[in-house]
């Protein structure tokens, strides 16, 4: 089983790309990496609701949807 990416790599395909890095992509990038489990959506937003209160669920779906377009994510 492959692993996400670190999140300084996922940070630096992701400027590579043209997409934005913010400080919520990067709590995302961090709860992914070596998560050896198959998070949901709304698991990834509760626990990055935790830390970061103002995270919004359509944050995580297009953080996610980018990391698949990428192919860092199935």
């Amino acid at each position: 089983m492959r692993l996400v990416r670190t999140p300084a790599e996922l940070t630096t395909a992701f400027r590579t790309a043209g997409l934005k890095v913010t400080p919520q992509r990067q709590l995302l990038f961090r709860l992914l990496h070596d998560n050896r489990a198959h998070p949901t959506a709304d698991a990834l937003f509760a626990t990055a609701s935790v830390d970061m209160p103002g995270i919004s669920l359509r944050t995580v779906y297009q953080t996610l949807n980018d990391l698949v377009a990428m192919g860092e994510l199935r």
